[in-house]
């Protein structure tokens, strides 16, 4: 039988829990304080090194401005880091879309690190370096605008919210003040230039990456590029481009030494709206907009440059531009254009027409010489490619003088009578440019949003200057670097259509009857 405490007893036992149920609540207590405190640490500590932890979706720093993740410029770009084959990127449009974030951030940490920031390289290793060839320790040179608004305000402070302050950067001012020498702990470094510099200031350097962040002066970007060469580095463009024309002309639609737009070059435009989500909102936006003029919200808010306000033709490289990765069939029909030179060489451009409407511009060609040398260059093509000509026209000017007494010996007769030989016949191009630019525009995007003209990325005279072909002070079309536009705009208005080939004129390669040189 259980003994019955006294009430002294039961007091003395009273206090005694009372005491354990204190000591266990300061405990409690004390280890609340100090998780607290873990979490306290942890969230500085995730502030203070934020870029480690982007792309996590348990990490949500920007609130109620969206996800701390790519959005999809930032995707794009991110993947193609990834590719060697890559030397020149680029991130151009809009305001707001995260291009410095992206360039600054993001790019200059992967190169120190050789990974992303955000990836262990114990795990994922360090196949940023490995698959260019490079080891630390890594030169940067960042560029910027003037030193003041720009350096100072958005560089540097982009620096101090994204660069892991748990990497141990160390950083030297220069003469106007600003932290523009950066070193991280492994001997690797980032140096900071203003564009508003000297060129001569921008001589001397050898390194691995440059960002540009807004447009630099063309002189100013060869002196940096020149310091590439030792490990061939990349150049990174990261920009609104309100100025500096050169740049989309000579860097985004370049061309390589084979005159074919560059593949080692990749640009990625983007809109405000691509970062709605991920940074901005919706009535940030609009906020924004409202303070623009319509020609300012092109450039600021779709990222179209206001020297571009008066670009031509409404082509997209990423749409119409297209890889060569099959040939031209001998039932396609296929309109031949000629523009002559007069004091340069003579321009040739082919477009090809498919039974189901698509047209390609397929083959281009620069011809110095006669009208015999001009036929044969065409009658060689014919046969070479089996192509089957359609119809052969050629600027009217080529007939020479309007009295004619030049015209037997003119350069059209000499394409005219060659020609003929084999069965071709010289027409006259058309003169109303207007209505062949409206035509071009029509089969680049059709009024049910279908492009219906692509070109061959190794076209690159044709390209660049249908990209680059804008109306001159005057409205009307440039005639600066127009010659294959030229040629375009006169095949367009020849509005040909697919026809099935009379079974006589139907061939293919594999005819071993037909000699590939003379066509019989």
């Amino acid at each position: 039988m259980k003994q019955k405490l006294t009430p002294e007893q039961k007091a003395k036992r009273i206090a005694q829990i009372k005491k354990e149920l204190e000591a266990v609540q300061a405990k409690e207590e004390k280890l609340d304080i100090q998780k607290k405190s873990l979490i306290k640490q942890q969230k500085e500590y995730e502030k203070k090194n934020k870029l480690l932890f982007f792309n996590d979706p348990e990490k949500g720093y920007l609130g109620k401005n969206g996800k701390w993740e790519s959005n999809p410029i930032q995707k794009k770009y991110f993947e193609a880091l990834r590719n060697p084959k890559y030397k020149i990127y680029g991130l151009v449009g809009a305001n707001r879309i995260s291009k410095t974030f992206s360039s600054t951030g993001v790019t200059v940490l992967t190169a120190l690190r050789g990974c992303f920031p955000w990836e262990d390289p114990n795990e994922v290793g360090t196949w940023f370096w490995n698959s260019r060839g490079w080891e630390p320790p890594i030169k940067i040179r960042i560029v910027g605008q003037d030193w003041e608004k720009h350096v100072k305000t958005v560089i540097i402070s982009t620096i101090k919210e994204l660069w892991p302050h748990s990497w141990g950067f160390q950083s030297r001012k220069n003469g106007q003040g600003v932290e523009a020498t950066w070193t991280h702990p492994s001997g690797s470094t980032i140096e900071i230039l203003s564009n508003s510099s000297e060129s001569e200031l921008f001589e001397g350097w050898n390194g691995h990456i440059i960002i540009y962040d807004e447009p630099p002066k063309r002189q100013n970007r060869i002196a940096c590029a020149r310091g590439l060469v030792d490990f061939q580095g990349i150049e990174i463009f990261a920009m609104t481009l309100l100025k500096e024309a050169w740049i989309d002309q000579d860097v985004v639609n370049g061309v390589d030494e084979n005159g074919q737009l560059d593949k080692s070059t990749i640009f990625f435009k983007g809109d405000i709206q691509d970062n709605v989500g991920f940074g901005i909102t919706q009535a940030g936006v609009d906020q924004f907009a409202k303070t623009l003029t319509e020609d300012e919200r092109s450039a600021r808010l779709r990222g179209v440059p206001s020297y571009k306000s008066g670009i031509i033709l409404n082509m997209d490289r990423e749409i119409h531009v297209v890889e060569r990765n099959f040939d031209i069939p001998s039932s396609w029909m296929v309109d031949v254009a000629i523009d002559i030179g007069i004091q340069k060489a003579h321009d040739i451009l082919y477009l090809a027409t498919s039974p189901d409407g698509r047209k390609y511009v397929c083959f281009e060609e620069t011809v110095s010489g006669n009208g015999d040398i001009i036929a044969e260059s065409i009658i060689q093509k014919k046969n070479r490619y089996m192509l089957r000509i359609n119809r052969v026209i050629c600027d009217p000017l080529a007939k020479g003088n309007t009295a004619g007494q030049d015209f037997e010996h003119s350069t059209w007769s000499k394409i005219d009578n060659a020609l003929n030989r084999f069965d071709m016949y010289l027409e006259s191009g058309s003169k109303l440019k207007n209505d062949g630019v409206i035509t071009i525009n029509s089969l680049l995007m059709t009024v049910n949003k279908i492009p219906m003209l692509f070109f061959f990325r190794d076209l690159g005279k044709t390209v660049k200057q249908c990209l680059n072909w804008m109306y001159d002070k005057e409205g009307k079309p440039s005639k600066k670097d127009d010659d294959m536009c030229e040629n375009l705009y006169r095949l367009a208005l020849l509005g040909t259509e697919w026809e099935e080939p009379y079974a006589e004129e139907y061939y293919n390669p594999g005819h071993e009857d037909r000699d590939k040189i003379t066509g019989y």
